[in-house]
Parts: structure tokens; C-alpha cells; sequence
């Protein structure tokens, strides 16, 4: 399921934040939800890290064609058994990203206080 690997992606990205793998993995996982915004904004960051990367380059210009957009389309359409399923990972995914389009990597809890 995309959105589990997005958290699992995230996660990893708080330990290592410019490993480049996690960053595609998660431009792709993205993609495959047909946030394709949220998908361009991922491997801008991984061309931040890295410029000649030709895997982040290559993706971002599929992002770009009529088949990406159609797939983002698609993708957003489309319902599975549960359509109930389909809005939650929507509405999820929306939880997960900040006014800039990036996913807020998760807080990694220090100590919780007890009353």
C-alpha cells in the first residue's frame, strides 16, 4: 500500500534525510496515489541533495507528460471495494503534507510526561 510505505519512508527520512533512495521511493509512492504536486516536490529535494542525480532528473520529466497527468487522474477517480478506504488514504496523505507541498516528517517522541 503506498500510504504505509509513505509513513515508512518518512520515518527513515527523519534518520537520514538526504538518502537519495528514500526520497525516490517516496516520489514514486506518491505518484502511485496520483499526488503527482506532492511527487515533483520530493525529487526537487533529491536534486537539492543531489543535481546530477539521473534517476530524480528522469522522473521529474515523466511527471511532466500527459501520462503522468493521466495517471494522476485516473488515480484520483478511481474507487476501489471501499470507497470509504479510497477517502481515508486521501484525506491521510492530506494530513501528511505542509503548505509547501512537502511531507511533514514525523516526530520522533522524546519522553512522554506522565500526570
Amino acid at each position: 500500500m503506498p500510504l504505509e510505505a509513505i509513513v515508512c519512508f518518512q520515518m527513515r527520512l527523519q534518520i537520514t534525510p538526504n538518502d537519495i533512495n528514500t526520497i525516490m521511493l517516496t516520489a514514486r509512492a506518491l505518484t502511485m496515489l496520483g499526488a503527482i504536486r506532492e511527487a515533483r516536490v520530493a525529487l526537487e529535494d533529491a536534486l537539492e541533495s543531489d543535481p546530477d542525480h539521473k534517476q530524480a532528473k528522469k522522473m521529474l520529466e515523466e511527471l511532466d507528460s500527459d501520462e503522468a497527468k493521466n495517471l494522476a487522474e485516473t488515480m484520483k477517480a478511481m474507487k476501489g471495494g471501499d470507497g470509504n478506504k479510497d477517502k481515508f488514504t486521501m484525506d491521510a496523505l492530506k494530513a501528511m503534507i505542509d503548505e509547501n507541498g512537502r511531507l511533514r516528517k514525523p516526530g520522533l517522541n522524546k519522553k512522554s510526561k506522565r500526570a
